[in-house]
């Protein structure tokens, strides 16, 4: 029997049953409204198809209706952690199989190499029919977002390991007509390539599709079929270029691209060059190669490296035309590789640092070389002394020099620095002390990038203390300098202890982080990357940062031979190259 408070209830149960089915039912239909919205909406699924960068999955989007397929080709590829605008073509294999690298997709494909025309009896100037079939199809997708192309070479990496021959890619007509379909490409690098008299030509030509849009090119260690073309070619560099890098170039190439430009009639507003000592055969050759490049150059960026081989008449003519380097009022960025300090060379050093003060454009200032020995260390004081000299320095970097200089001469430099110094990156110091870097820190307050490696002595407390102090920080990075404790990554996570900072690279990890500091920094920074190394000898490495070009700066601070163009190690050069 059914008392009348029970029904009650019974009918305020159904009541809030039902009540709670519609609010389902209402929350499904929102949701329903919500995927529809979102599927129609042409701007939101282009966005979300870009995040599918493989083109195998790509083509399965596309096999799904017509318009998926629209979207899709519409959409750009959108790799992580990679400049999605860059086709970068090289050699992988031991085979002379080309990869066709670009969004995180690679293609390989057959090609014409210098070894195998040589062989061949019949004379070869096509590429493979598959080759030219393959990259039009692949450039076809990516057309739209390709801004600069990478020919030729092998990578940097295998080049060092040597287990696959360094492949010279044949350039050819065909080749070309296939890059003048990319609207949008702004760079162009050359690596180990043979340019064929044909391909001369046609980029000479001024209705060239793609040299009419080239604005910044790169040449490293080019070939060619016949002598006179080693003339010929700069009528390639076309009139709006406005960024020139070079290595691995001889005196004569180097100054008739120089020639070049001052014949287009508007000076480039930047050029590289990577010397070293097969540059140039005396002093007089060098001061008059730079003068003419000095000329025609807003900015001049030179990257010179005196290695060991004293006995080769280049070394000598870089030695002495060094001290006249501070005549070249284009200068802006200098990488200097002193090589090993000996009696031999001192006095063009003291010379050459002694006339830094009237280098008065020189921004940035990369140092390396072999330790500085105990009865070198007067040049150790003319390092510091013309550094001092600079006030115009904005970034500074001292690798390997100072491993072995005592804590109160690198006290001198970190006590005379200019303190306008924006950029401070030192390395492989096995003096460097607490005292050294408090007293750093306090002589440039307005450090915005500090990358620190392979400095043992200094303690993690000191460190954290300077990093607090920098108010403007943000880019830091901090390697091989023992165990790093969880309490510097608390640091960098917290929002009110470092505002600014953008990108951190951290190292000395043993083992991957606790869980309750990784969610402190993905909370903090938009990318976190662990870089772990199977050597048990290699510390492991976090990379993070909000800014990814904040990023690619904190990793140009440690680089010295890379040319700023394309990325390639211009001191992998082989004795047989010239």
């Amino acid at each position: 029997m059914v008392t009348p408070s029970d029904g009650h209830n019974e009918v305020v149960g159904v009541k809030k049953s039902t009540s709670d089915d519609r609010q389902l039912q209402n929350d499904a239909d929102d949701l329903a409204d919500l995927k529809e919205n979102v599927y129609f909406n042409d701007y939101l699924m282009e966005r979300i198809i870009s995040f599918v960068p493989n083109i195998k999955d790509r083509v399965n989007i596309e096999l799904c209706s017509k318009r998926m397929q629209y979207l899709s080709m519409r959409s750009p590829y959108s790799s992580y952690c990679l400049d999605n605008s860059v086709l970068d073509i090289n050699y992988t294999m031991v085979e002379p199989t080309m990869s066709l690298n670009v969004a995180g997709n690679r293609v390989n494909v057959p090609s014409l190499t210098s070894a195998e025309r040589i062989a061949s009896e019949m004379p070869i100037s096509e590429q493979p029919g598959l080759c030219i079939l393959v990259t039009r199809a692949l450039l076809k997708r990516f057309t739209k977002q390709i801004k600069e192309v990478r020919l030729g070479g092998i990578t940097d990496c295998e080049r060092r390991l040597g287990y696959i021959p360094d492949h010279q890619l044949v350039v050819t007509r065909d080749l070309c007509e296939v890059f003048d379909g990319l609207p949008h490409a702004k760079s162009l690098s050359l690596r180990n390539c043979c340019l064929t008299a044909d391909v001369l030509q046609y980029w000479s030509r001024q209705d060239s599709a793609l040299m009419r849009r080239i604005s910044s090119l790169c040449f490293h260690s080019i070939w060619f079929d016949r002598a006179e073309d080693c003339e010929f070619f700069v009528n390639i560099v076309p009139p709006n270029v406005r960024r020139l890098h070079l290595s691995d170039c001889g005196a004569q190439t180097i100054m008739n691209l120089a020639k070049r430009v001052q014949m287009i009639g508007s000076n480039v507003d930047y050029f590289y060059i990577a010397l070293d000592f097969r540059t140039f055969k005396n002093a007089t050759e060098a001061l008059s190669v730079l003068k003419k490049v000095n000329a025609v150059a807003k900015e001049l960026h030179l990257c010179i490296c005196m290695t060991n081989l004293a006995i080769e008449p280049g070394y000598h003519a870089l030695l002495e035309a060094l001290p006249r380097l501070v005549d070249l009022s284009a200068i802006t960025t200098l990488q200097l590789d002193v090589g090993a300090f000996r009696p031999l060379n001192y006095q063009g050093y003291e010379r050459f640092f002694g006339g830094l003060i009237y280098m008065n454009n020189l921004k940035s200032l990369f140092l390396s070389g072999r330790a500085i020995a105990h009865q070198s260390l007067p040049m150790w004081s003319a390092i510091v002394n013309g550094v001092a000299q600079l006030s115009t320095l904005e970034f500074l970097s001292v690798h390997e020099l100072c491993k072995n200089v005592r804590a109160e001469n690198i006290d001198e430099l970190c006590t005379t620095l200019p303190p306008t110094l924006l950029s401070f990156s030192i390395g492989n110091s096995t003096r460097f002390s607490d005292d050294n870097m408090m007293h750093l820190v306090q002589r440039c307050p307005t450090l915005v990038s500090l990358y620190l490696r392979g400095l043992r002595k200094v303690r993690l407390q000191t460190l954290a203390s300077a990093v607090i102090s920098l108010g403007t920080l943000r880019r830091l990075a901090i390697c091989r300098m023992g165990p790093m404790d969880e309490s510097m990554y608390r640091l960098v996570a917290d929002k009110h202890a470092t505002p600014s900072l953008e990108a951190v690279i951290l190292g000395g990890n043993r083992a991957p982080l606790s869980s309750e500091v990784l969610p402190l920094l993905h909370a903090r920074f938009q990318t976190v990357m662990f870089i772990c190394h199977s050597s048990r000898w290699r510390e492991s490495e976090y990379c993070m940062w909000r800014v990814q070009e904040a990023y690619m700066e904190l990793l140009a601070a440690s680089w010295f031979t890379e040319c700023p163009g394309c990325e390639k190690d211009v001191s992998l050069i082989e004795d047989d190259d010239f």
